[in-house]
């Protein structure tokens, strides 16, 4: 199956339920022609597993590099996008070199604004590896690196021309990667919240030991939801900036942490639970009780417990959605019904972050 994504420039791409040994014809099709070079770009996690799986598919069809960066967060950085740019640029390349983004969230966010800055712009392919990238990173063309003052404050918008999601390959993930992915995936349940809440909850033990076999109908589920968004209001002038429930706070406390204590979906897990009690501040009564059922599963509270909530407060000012001085945070009416608050102040955040700590184990 597939799903359409549409976008502002009355254009489409397609997010593609295939395995990636498709990927030799999905390439060519995507971008209406055969390429005579691709260039792929991963991390060393990526291509420790699957490196002689891609090559061995692409290899054959045309002149194939494998790029290699080094895992985690730290790569969103101006330095490996600058050894980006060195490698590809001396590749003798022409604009109808594709980009490969194989990896998860931080490879496609790199990998698409090296595709979207070079030359003007290559033919970009998303191959998401990670749950956070099939259901969330992956959609919407979002693409940009990390600065010392703040997460993603340098980047553009650019639609890849097609996504790869092979739900296969998140059998691979270690328990860590899989529950900062379903981070995503329960943010989106509380945004649309009817069935989709519902149907989360109920299998959530399932869900977080991965062996769930309603697996590719949870990532289809939340990519749809993304989609929907995104569709609406690709440039975050609206209704997209809803998907930033939890990354408020979240942001700030990777940012606080010094990118790497804590992975993005628990940062934003931590975001969420804050928003929900910010929400409660304001007398909505919102179920909170699937967001700290994924706190409880990641074994993150003993961390949590060490921050300084003054700390991550004033992490929060240089926040890429800041605006006329303030910055809004996604807050919940009841579960299905968010809506932008931007007069949070430090004795509320104060007050909703130890609401949390009194609601984790």
């Amino acid at each position: 199956m597939s799903i359409k994504i549409a976008t502002g420039q009355r254009v489409s791409y397609p997010m593609i339920f295939d395995p990636i040994d498709t990927l030799d014809r999905v390439v060519p099709e995507a971008i209406g022609y055969s390429p005579s070079q691709i260039i792929a770009i991963s991390d060393s996690n990526v291509v420790e597993i699957y490196g002689k799986r891609i090559t061995g598919i692409m290899a054959p069809v045309c002149a194939f590099s494998l790029i290699t960066i080094p895992a985690g967060e730290a790569s969103k950085s101006p330095e490996t996008l600058g050894y980006l740019y060195d490698k590809i640029l001396g590749m003798q390349i022409d604009r109808k070199t594709p980009i490969i983004a194989f990896g998860g969230g931080v490879v496609g966010d790199l990998a698409g604004y090296a595709a979207a800055t070079t030359l003007r712009g290559l033919p970009l392919i998303h191959v998401p590896t990670t749950l956070t990238a099939q259901v969330d990173s992956s959609i919407g063309g979002k693409t940009g690196i990390n600065h010392s003052l703040g997460k993603n404050l340098i980047g553009a918008f650019y639609p890849p021309r097609a996504i790869l999601c092979d739900t296969s390959l998140l059998q691979a993930l270690p328990r860590r990667e899989w529950m900062s992915g379903l981070a995503e995936v329960v943010k989106h349940a509380c945004l649309v919240g009817r069935d989709h809440y519902s149907w989360v909850s109920t299998r959530w033990n399932d869900i977080v030991r991965n062996q769930s076999s309603d697996i590719d109908r949870l990532v289809e589920q939340s990519a749809h939801v993304k989609a929907g968004i995104v569709e609406e209001d690709e440039k975050e002038s609206g209704m997209r900036m809803w998907l930033n429930l939890g990354h408020t706070t979240g942001h700030a406390i990777e940012r606080a942490t010094g990118y790497g204590q804590f992975l993005h979906g628990e940062a934003v897990a931590c975001g969420m639970a804050v928003a929900i009690e910010l929400s409660r501040l304001r007398s909505f009564e919102v179920d909170r009780s699937l967001v700290y059922k994924l706190l409880e599963s990641m074994n993150i509270n003993e961390r949590i417990r060490d921050l300084d909530p003054e700390v991550i407060f004033s992490a929060t000012v240089t926040d890429k959605k800041r605006q006329g001085g303030t910055v809004p945070f996604v807050l919940l009416e009841q579960i299905g019904k968010p809506f932008l608050d931007s007069e949070i102040g430090k004795a509320d955040f104060r007050l909703a972050w130890t609401e949390m700590l009194d609601h984790i184990q």
